[in-house]
């Protein structure tokens, strides 16, 4: 019988050289140069204790800008109701003002005490402005946090990303060739 002879070179429909996003060192390998591997097998892990940390950071971060949104929140009603009691408590310096005017000009009260009065009114003002600029910053105050809190979402999300990413998995069935 004749004999016929051939020349050639078989190639793998499929090749991937894998590689890792981040960086790190490798803890375990799990298959060797020639091992076959189904897809989505675990090929190997990175050491991803920095990563652990980084994530646990970054969930730090997240929890602290809710907390600050809480007490910004709370913050503000609290300012509202001292606001009311402000003003209840600048009316009754007005009366009292009056009150010792009408009684200096009958010369039955001190200078002292016309001065206290009108010191406890402008006091009083001035504490009704801080308090009224602190309700008007509020909004901007929030925005704030919040612009925060989306920062350090997007920050433990990236995390959580590179913690997943420190796991290579084959893309799809095959044979090893080389594990550098």
């Amino acid at each position: 019988s004749p004999l016929l002879t051939l020349y050639g070179a078989v190639e793998a429909r499929e090749t991937a050289q894998l590689s890792t996003v981040v960086s790190g060192y490798i803890k375990s390998i799990y298959h060797n140069k020639g091992d076959w591997v189904d897809q989505g097998e675990l090929l190997l892990t990175l050491d991803d204790q920095e990563l652990q940390l980084a994530l646990l950071q970054r969930q730090a971060s997240v929890d602290d800008l809710e907390a600050r949104i809480t007490n910004e929140q709370l913050r503000f009603k609290s300012d509202q109701e001292a606001l009311v009691i402000e003003q209840q408590l600048q009316k009754i310096n007005n009366r009292n003002l009056q009150r010792q005017q009408a009684l200096m000009q009958q010369n039955m009260s001190s200078q002292v005490q016309l001065e206290d009065a009108l010191r406890a009114v402008q006091q009083q003002q001035l504490a009704m402005i801080n308090r009224k600029r602190s309700i008007a910053e509020h909004p901007y105050r929030l925005a704030q946090l919040k612009s925060q809190a989306i920062q350090s979402q997007v920050q433990l999300s990236l995390a959580q990303m590179d913690l997943k990413r420190s796991r290579v998995n084959a893309p799809f069935g095959g044979r090893i060739l080389n594990v550098d």
